[in-house]
Order: C-alpha cells, then structure tokens, then sequence
C-alpha cells in the first residue's frame, strides 16, 4: 500500500512508513511466538516468556531478549517520525536531511540502539552472582512457569547484616534502557508540541 498508493509529495516519508511497518511487523510475529510475561514485585522487574515452541534454551533466550529489542527500536523509529514531521513543518529546509544517502543515516540510528539495547539485555539483563534472581522461588510463589527472561534487580537484601545491597550491573542495565526511552520521549513531546503550534498558528490565519 504505501509503495504503490503513496503520491511522490511525502518523498523520503514513504521509506520511513515502510521501515515502521516492516519493523511492527517482525515484531508482531516474534511477540506471538515467543508469547512474553511481565512480572513487578518489590524491586524486580521480569519479561519471561514459557518458551511455547519448546525451543532449545539457548534459542530461546535469544528469542526472549530479541522480543525486548524490538521494544526499544519501536520506541526510537517513532522519534525519528516526529523528527521528519516536525522539520516538515517548522523547518522545512531541513528536511534534505532525509534525503538519500542521509536516510540511511537516521535508519542507522535506531538499529544502534537496538544493538544497544540487545547487548545489554544479554550482558546485564540476568543479574549477577550477588543479585541473581530466585527464578524457582517466584514460579513456586506465583504458580508461574518462567523457562527464560531477562530483568532488573536493583536491591538485595544481605542475610548476614540485614542490610540491603544495591545490584549495580542491574541498575546499569537499568539506566541504559532508561536513557533511549527518555530521549525518544523528549524528541516526540518536543517535536509533537511544536508542530502543534506551528500547525494551529497556520489554521488561525
């Protein structure tokens, strides 16, 4: 639809619908095999999956993490939507920026944020030996049956002094999906807010 149907006025958009759709998509169909979970409670945070296609565990810790991946890749691509219709807009000189070979460039953008945040997830998203998660524990606890997740844990508690112990590899990890989340969102209020201006402005007059 966007291929054939678009008029040649929305020029380089065109690419970036596409991009979305394709990445909604791959999304969609990974989210349905992989079928994931999340799971809140004091201080940690889980997305599981069950493995429904009884996938090696290996494969399927992959498939789990890539699952969160795409989250964050979603999240950014739609930042760089608001980027283009906020320059078509208000600055409509800059959007040669979009042109080719540029595109590439913003495309780039946000497949280095989903290595980054793929990367992450595998390196920190399981804890580390002082603050792994009690995964036997919770599935016990809440009738759950988690097979692979990645998650947060930022505190633990010492059971020889009673104190409670800050997971720094998790907080991390923490802080790194934070940063690509309150950027996106920044650039979409700032953009958004602007081009409603700048539209509602136009109207009046």
């Amino acid at each position: 639809m966007i291929k054939k149907k678009t008029t040649k006025q929305l020029g380089t958009y065109k690419y970036l619908m596409q991009t979305f759709s394709l990445l909604e998509l791959i999304f969609s169909t990974v989210d349905v095999l992989n079928q994931p979970t999340i799971f809140v409670e004091d201080g940690t945070f889980l997305l599981f999956s069950t493995n429904p296609l009884h996938l090696p565990i290996s494969i399927a810790r992959h498939l789990n993490i890539l699952n969160f991946t795409f989250s964050g890749m979603i999240i950014s691509l739609l930042a760089i939507h608001f980027i283009y219709r906020y320059f078509a807009v208000c600055h409509n000189q800059r959007l040669s920026a979009f042109d080719k070979p540029y595109l590439g460039i913003w495309i780039s953008v946000f497949v280095l944020i989903g290595l980054e945040w793929y990367f992450a997830s595998l390196f920190l998203g399981l804890g580390d030996s002082s603050c792994s998660f009690d995964i036997d524990n919770i599935n016990t606890n809440e009738n759950l049956d988690i097979t692979v997740f990645v998650g947060v844990k930022y505190t633990i508690k010492n059971m020889t002094t009673g104190r409670e112990n800050h997971c720094w590899k998790s907080i991390s990890y923490a802080l790194i999906l934070l940063k690509i989340v309150v950027i996106s969102g920044v650039i979409v209020v700032f953009c958004g807010w602007r081009t409603y201006k700048e539209m509602s402005g136009k109207k009046d007059i």
